[in-house]
């Protein structure tokens, strides 16, 4: 009786270690993670907020020893962004023929060199296209369940996104190529949310994603600008930074709603204190704070500050969710949203463009079956019998193999 005891729990043991196995998640990106939201919060924060403090001495020690941590996590949060970008295109090796892995290397080669050589301007403009094109394969895993995937444009469709922007000839041919490269991406970007059919299949990760997106429209129109000696701030960038970030404040808002709504209220009560303290600062002084916000985050603060800090509350509700388990999504999805957050908005510096890409990877993948995570709208009916036949099957092979 002992035995068939002993090996039950041996065979339960083993069970749950498989299917821990299925989930699991390199502890590099757990510590990429954490050296990135040090990075964010002090190296990007803290100390940028802490310009405006008088400076005693026990004050000035505090500054320094906060700006030499801040140092020390950008630095870390550089290397691990590029040796997990290096992982994430070997273990995408195998999907998209390698196309992703290829622009992944090319990024990561870009990456390194730019710190031995400064990038020209039409370096720059290479990179950003590199960006968001390297966004297209990562963006497929949101609609790649959907048999009619990709479905067919009609011609007038795919050059629509050209035609909407108008070039008077007058500004000559440097505007020409501008406004004909970004009218460009902005066709891509239609024609990715054209393939979103039908319209259910949109996850709540198109937000992020479509934030990503037009935050590399907008610093690839600047660094066109820059290349071609043209003007830098045109109603075509403001409106490109303005939508980014209305697609940033809406991406908690729909997390909260997909996953988070009926969560428990101490989770309400905890996630309340960032948010509160960012009305108090907006509240004492709003220039302050919209500087703070420019620099950690990359947002201007243009719309109403209760929409931000609502926003901020229903992030913290959602990451608390994830964090307790309390919902049926990836079981680590609370890394891939800190990675997300700690990226910010628009980054202009390429190892925050990596964190951005293996965030948006890591998040599209809560929506499949396959690597890190299993569908956020899976019946929990199937998801408890596959439990069940994985329980048998090992029980099975363990009992053969001590018969």
């Amino acid at each position: 009786m002992h035995n068939a005891e002993c090996r039950m729990l041996d065979a339960q043991r083993g069970a749950q270690a498989e299917t821990n196995a299925a989930f699991a998640l390199p502890q590099l990106v757990r510590w990429l993670a954490i050296a990135a939201v040090i990075e964010w919060l002090v190296g990007r924060t803290l100390t940028r907020g802490a310009y405006f403090i008088p400076k005693t001495s026990p004050v000035l020690g505090l500054y320094q020893g906060l700006t030499l941590v801040g140092q020390f996590a950008f630095t870390l949060t550089g290397v691990l962004a590029l040796v997990a970008a290096g992982w994430l295109a070997w273990r995408m090796r195998a999907e998209l023929r390698g196309i992703f892995s290829l622009m992944l290397l090319a990024l990561l080669a870009a990456s390194v060199g730019f710190v031995f050589v400064a990038p020209s301007a039409w370096a720059r403009v290479g990179y950003h296209l590199l960006v968001l094109s390297a966004l297209v394969p990562i963006l497929r895993n949101l609609y790649a369940k959907s048999k009619d995937f990709p479905p067919r444009i009609p011609a007038n469709l795919r050059e629509s996104g050209c035609e909407k922007i108008r070039v008077d000839s007058s500004r000559g041919v440097r505007a020409k190529i501008r406004g004909f490269l970004i009218g460009f991406s902005l066709s891509e970007l239609g024609m990715v949310a054209l393939r979103a059919h039908p319209i259910f299949r949109l996850s709540v990760w198109t937000l992020p994603a479509a934030a990503m997106i037009v935050g590399e429209l907008y610093l690839l129109d600047g660094a066109l600008a820059n290349a071609l000696h043209a003007q830098t701030v045109t109603p075509l960038s403001s409106a490109l930074y303005n939508t980014g970030e209305l697609l940033v404040v809406a991406t908690p808002f729909a997390m909260w709603w997909m996953y988070a709504r009926r969560t428990s209220g101490w989770m309400y009560a905890t996630a309340a204190i960032p948010a509160l303290a960012f009305a108090l600062a907006y509240w004492r002084s709003p220039a302050l704070t919209g500087i703070v916000a420019m620099w950690s985050l990359g947002l201007s603060l243009y719309l109403p500050w209760v929409l931000y800090a609502v926003s901020a509350w229903l992030m913290g509700v959602a990451l608390l969710t994830f964090w307790r388990r309390d919902v049926n999504a990836s079981p680590h999805l609370e890394w891939a949203v800190l990675l997300m957050i700690a990226t910010g908005y628009a980054p202009p510096v390429s190892t925050h463009a990596l964190l951005g890409l293996i965030a948006l990877w890591l998040l599209t993948r809560a929506d499949r079956e396959n690597g890190f995570g299993f569908n956020a709208r899976a019946n929990p009916a199937e998801t408890t019998a596959a439990a069940d036949r994985a329980r048998d099957s090992f029980v099975a092979r363990a009992t053969a193999t001590r018969q």
